[in-house]
């Protein structure tokens, strides 16, 4: 595959992925994580409640998280926004370009999306897990502070007591990535050929408004987080288990769940998760875009 036919191929940005690619994508991506999760943390607040939300043989323990601030376990989750959306999208294009430039068509290039989102979903999870578990033991009103729950989660369960549902974050963050990107990124090839054939232009030097790129993360979003909601509630479950207690392994937590609540156990606060993620997907994708073809264009505009 030569580099004139990778350039004109809409779903690879450049010739190469330099130091500056590097830092514009994580760049771009740390600016959209901060500002979904500083706008919508109430709802992920709301959704973390409903997934403990307990059947009749179980002490429901969102009656104490109700009287808990929905803000409670902001500051954990503001730390963790930046660095894990830089590295989620840093390690993301590097994936996406690295498998395009050894690949080229002989790989579908869907199939080339899901293999770099997994990568870069394993990657920031283990960024993303320390903070997950604080916050949300924060969010059920378990601790006071930060701090504290950190200390003693480490003090009962050492590091890595932090890492608790680990498992399942990467069970919830890989299909949903494998899911959201490929159809996402289909969704703005579709348009950008459409774009192109219509004003004769090349793929490559056709650029989407921001309000495209932001309905097309939302549905993918949206859909993405509802088809894979059970990996969250068990995510939720583990996180939040007993520091005192031995921690259950994933697929107990599972056969919990069905038995007590059935299929529909498995799908507690699915309608939260979709809005999160429908609402959250249209801004960060519209926000990654924007603030990566600005800095891509203040960047190039100087040399």
């Amino acid at each position: 595959m030569s580099q004139n036919s990778a350039a004109d191929n809409p779903l690879v940005c450049a010739h190469h992925f330099s130091p500056r690619d590097a830092l514009i994508s994580a760049v771009s991506g740390g600016i959209a994580g901060i500002s979904i999760d500083f706008a919508l943390f109430p709802v992920d607040s709301i959704k973390t409640r409903l997934q403990l939300k307990a059947s009749s043989k179980k002490v429901d323990y969102t009656k104490e998280a109700q009287q808990v601030s929905k803000y409670k376990g902001f500051l954990s989750a503001m730390l963790a926004a930046f660095p894990c959306a830089a590295v989620f999208w840093c390690t993301y294009e590097y994936s996406k370009f690295t498998l395009w430039k050894n690949m080229g068509d002989r790989v579908n290039v869907s199939v080339q999306h899901i293999i770099a989102a997994t990568l870069a979903e394993v990657t920031q999870a283990l960024v993303r897990n320390p903070f997950e578990v604080v916050k949300q033991n924060l969010q059920l009103g378990h601790y006071s502070g930060m701090v504290e729950c950190a200390a003693d989660i480490v003090k009962h369960k050492g590091i890595g007591g932090l890492y608790q549902g680990y498992l399942s974050l990467i069970l919830r963050e890989i299909p949903f990535s494998s899911i959201q990107f490929p159809f996402y990124e289909v969704l703005k090839m579709s348009q950008i050929k459409l774009v192109a054939y219509r004003t004769q232009k090349s793929e490559s030097t056709v650029e989407l408004p921001a309000i495209a790129n932001a309905l097309n993360g939302g549905m993918a979003g949206s859909f993405a987080g509802f088809i894979v909601t059970p990996f969250d509630v068990l995510k939720t479950k583990l996180m939040t288990h007993s520091v005192k207690q031995e921690t259950p392994s994933t697929f107990k937590v599972f056969r919990e769940v069905l038995h007590e609540d059935g299929i529909r156990g498995l799908y507690r606060g699915a309608g939260m998760r979709m809005i999160y993620l429908g609402v959250g997907g249209s801004a960060f994708f519209g926000i990654y875009e924007k603030v990566k073809s600005t800095l891509l264009g203040s960047i190039e505009g100087k040399e």
